[in-house]
């Protein structure tokens, strides 16, 4: 075998090999079997006292000692021992393999892994020779959890985890711990959590130190403990691990209980992105996309997420198909942003399902689908994103693609607040003050509910209210106008705005203006309310005004030619109600021309209004 380590040791040194390798295997052999084949490679080479020792594994590993190939093996990979090189690295393991060793049928895996062929790894975990083996367990859990090789399956990812951890695997003590972390904040066992992550970085597993770390430092074990976190973030860093650097990097540049040290905190995180770290890479796009941080570079920031996707990272995936999908992307780009964000659906990412129904119910880059909308949402709310229980409260609040139901959107907007959404909180206050609105106006005057007998007669005030309705919210809502005339109200449920109408109609009469149009005068009760981004407000209503109007049928419905007017006024008021408030003008003009002006499929009535 050709030495690892020649030219590197002083010819005393490798004088006295054949008693350092005889050392190395005593120490090796005395690793019980259970521990052997469960504990992470970092740990297994810290018990080994590694790199001080790389000279006598190596010595022992040349002897053909199977336990000592496998460690060398992991410790060039890991650039712990020697020069970096998948091919020796490869060589080793396939001899400690063929030397009986378990572990390295696993390393042999990862090297495929590491060489892009994730399916070919999948088959070597998933072997029946590795079904006890906790480091094989954890590394098919990994794979179900990214769908690496195989099709995601975060339940089954769960379920090997917490295996191999039971069996002593503190790399699936770490991973099983975030899982906890990220379950919903009412189902989430932080003292579990807390245990599984101090077990593995006690044991000096460097994912278990740096992911306590991070946690610590973000408080959720307790303001006070921030310090402690910064001092794991160090010693992970310290010895080479990505997490720990990157984390370590974000201290520094958020000044998380510590003094900003932003040139500093950036040079750490790039070097745990060229560690291995993939969330760096993708917040490093980030903080280059905004530019508060440092100045704005869409090149180098599109350059991150790139390298980041290519690692497998899911909200990369998701923060190309944003970047692509802009306004100013060029064809290429644009072509690619749905691309992006399936890739993202594919690894699992709960809110890429949120962003498709954003994507259907808007026709951005798709044809508008509120029911492919709705069946996202649905999706992305069933795995746990805040934001799909929101929306999907929202079409149920506002009827949009469903039936209106108040205590279904109630139900899920409960579920958002409980994850901690202010979001859901506010809307579900403005839902209850609509409803109790409504009421209000439905108690001024009893309104007939019931269709006339036909469409040959005069209206009757039921129809004279549908009517009504269908011409404000054609020139309000357009398009995406959602009305239900059994209850009494029309609205629209944009994610940017919203609007509301109660209507009530009493006392009609009516005459024959031949032709099947009829004038009539009535009585009518309006409750008008706008929502720009979620906040409300109180648009011109009415309260028992006289009013008269012309109505004939069009298209088997009661319609209202000498309302139309009315209406595109109201829809004019609405829009300078909506143009006059909020702090963020440009945000909100930009947000008004996406969906309402010209050569966005807008209703000509809205450009009317909007534009």
């Amino acid at each position: 075998m050709k030495a690892v380590f020649a030219g590197l040791f002083l010819t005393t040194f490798m004088a006295s090999t054949t008693a350092y390798a005889a050392d190395a295997a005593t120490d090796i052999a005395a690793i019980p079997s259970g521990e052997w084949l469960a504990l992470p490679g970092d740990v297994l080479r810290k018990r080994l006292n590694l790199p001080q020792r790389c000279g006598e594994f190596d010595a022992a590993a040349q002897a053909g000692v199977a336990r000592a190939q496998t460690v060398m093996s992991s410790a060039i990979l890991n650039r712990v021992c020697g020069t970096y090189s998948v091919e020796v690295g490869e060589d080793l393991a396939r001899k400690a393999h063929a030397s009986g060793d378990l572990r390295a049928l696993v390393l042999q895996g990862n090297i495929l892994a590491l060489k892009g062929d994730k399916a070919g790894a999948y088959r070597i975990y998933s072997s029946p020779r590795l079904a006890q083996v906790p480091i094989a367990m954890s590394a098919i859990a990994t794979a179900a959890y990214w769908g690496e090789g195989r099709t995601v399956d975060r339940q089954l990812a769960r379920e090997y985890w917490a295996n191999a951890a039971a069996l002593g695997d503190f790399s699936a003590m770490t991973q099983l711990a975030w899982m906890i972390m990220s379950d919903p904040i009412g189902k989430r066992d932080l003292n579990r959590a807390e245990q599984l992550f101090s077990r593995s970085a006690r044991n000096g597993h460097l994912e278990g130190m740096a992911s306590y770390g991070s946690v610590l430092v973000s408080g959720a074990f307790g303001e006070s403990r921030k310090a402690e976190g910064i001092g794991l973030l160090r010693q992970a860093a310290d010895l080479g691990n990505a997490r720990g650097t990157s984390e370590l990097g974000r201290v520094l540049i958020y000044g998380l209980g510590m003094a900003k040290d932003i040139p500093q905190g950036l040079a750490l995180m790039k070097k745990g992105g060229d560690l291995g770290d993939r969330g760096a890479l993708n917040e490093l796009g980030i903080i280059y996309r905004d530019g508060v941080i440092v100045s704005r570079d869409r090149t180098l920031a599109v350059s991150y997420f790139q390298r980041a996707a290519k690692a497998g990272d899911p909200w990369a995936y998701r923060n190309l198909h944003h970047e692509y999908g802009r306004a100013t992307a060029s064809p290429e780009e644009r072509a690619q942003a749905m691309i992006m964000l399936e890739k993202a659906v594919a690894l699992g990412d709960r809110e890429a399902l949120n962003d498709m129904g954003v994507a259907y119910e808007l026709g951005k880059l798709v044809p508008t689908s509120l029911g492919t909308a709705f069946d996202y949402y649905r999706r992305a709310a069933a795995q746990g994103s805040v934001s799909g229980h929101v929306n999907l409260a929202r079409m149920y609040d506002f009827g949009i693609h469903v039936a209106r139901n108040p205590a279904a959107a109630e139900s899920e907007y409960k579920l958002a607040i409980a994850a901690g959404s202010p979001t859901a909180a506010k809307s579900l206050s403005d839902m209850r003050q609509r409803l109790a609105s409504e009421a209000q106006a439905a108690r001024a005057l009893p309104a007939t509910t019931q269709r006339s007998a036909g469409l040959s007669g005069p209206p009757n005030a039921y129809d004279i209210r549908a009517a009504l309705m269908r011409e404000w919210a054609t020139a309000v809502l357009g398009p995406m106008a959602q009305v239900n005339y059994d209850q009494g109200f029309t609205s629209n449920g944009f994610w940017n705005t919203g609007m509301h109408s109660a209507y009530a109609v009493a006392n009609p009469t009516c005459s024959a203006q031949g032709k099947g149009l009829y004038r009539c005068t009535y009585k009518l009760w309006v409750t008008n309310t706008v929502y720009v981004f979620g906040s409300p407000m109180k648009s011109p209503g009415k309260a028992g005004v006289t009013e008269t109007a012309t109505f004939n049928v069009q298209g088997g419905v009661w319609r209202s030619p000498s309302a139309r007017s009315v209406a595109l006024a109201h829809a004019r008021q609405s829009a300078a109600m909506q143009r006059s408030t909020g702090d963020d003008e440009r945000t909100r003009r930009e947000n008004q021309k996406r969906f309402y002006c010209p050569g966005n499929g807008a209703n000509p009535l809205d450009t009317q209004a909007f534009c």
